[in-house]
């Protein structure tokens, strides 16, 4: 786990920045067209479109699962799979992990995220009928060779780290529950389910990790269900104690 931590301390940060600096230049690039990319996010949530709904005048059910299923995909929001890792984390509070979680997701989903929808939008690639696993690869190198270059690479180093610490969320789980003979067959499993991923295509195995992500989901919200008096004690405590701090500090 500390080996994942070095890596990904230094690659994942310094890919992020690189990625959305050039997402600004090629948002400047097409200025012209970011306030209709706008309107059309506002717009066609609620109408629909073929482009973004896969048939005209998608309801807005249909828009919403896609997007909730998505957004998990780029954060791990509520399948609880994040929180094996910050729960191994060295800090003086649990509800100070819990809060750079959040900040984790905030990142990744509202930041890197609204700028590859935006350099799509504003490129036009969204009407381009390609799937969406390469509309930002697409996205990119429609301004030139070098931004798509930095896209691939960007999108592989980000994979990269998720397969990394999905390879070492699994092999924790297995050792907790099962002992150190099970870790690495679970790492290799990990590694085998994407390879499959990356032979079949994204879009066909979708579907299966929606299911998956479903069942996910239902454990960890259960067990959040039945850890609410626990969250919430924890919670009023930490914001007490640094308010209390805050205080010390001004006297």
């Amino acid at each position: 786990m500390h080996a994942l931590v070095r890596v990904t301390d230094r690659l994942v940060p310094s890919m992020a920045l690189i990625y959305m600096v050039t997402g600004v230049i090629i948002i400047a690039l097409n200025i012209g067209n970011l306030l209709p990319a706008l309107a059309s996010i506002f717009q066609y949530a609620f109408t629909g479109t073929a482009a973004v709904g896969g048939f005209t005048g998608a309801t807005l059910n249909v828009i919403i699962k896609e997007g909730c299923a998505r957004g998990i995909y780029s954060n791990d929001g509520g399948n609880g799979g994040s929180s094996i890792m910050h729960a191994r984390a060295d800090v003086d509070h649990p509800v100070q992990q819990g809060m750079m979680g959040i900040f984790e997701v905030f990142v990744c989903t509202h930041i890197i995220c609204t700028f590859t929808a935006l350099v799509i939008l504003v490129t036009g690639q969204w009407m381009s009928g390609d799937p969406g696993s390469v509309l930002a690869i697409n996205a990119f190198d429609s301004v030139g060779k070098v931004a798509g270059y930095i896209c691939a690479l960007s999108l592989i180093l980000f994979a990269a780290s998720s397969a990394l610490s999905l390879a070492t969320m699994a092999s924790l789980t297995a050792e907790d529950m099962f002992g150190k003979k099970i870790k690495y067959l679970s790492e290799a499993l990990v590694i085998f389910c994407c390879f499959i991923g990356g032979t079949v295509g994204v879009d066909i195995m979708l579907p299966w990790v929606d299911v998956a992500n479903m069942i996910t989901i239902s454990f960890n919200v259960i067990g959040m269900l039945m850890l609410t008096k626990l969250l919430s004690s924890l919670s009023l405590e930490f914001f007490k104690n640094q308010k209390d701090k805050a205080i010390k500090e001004e006297l």
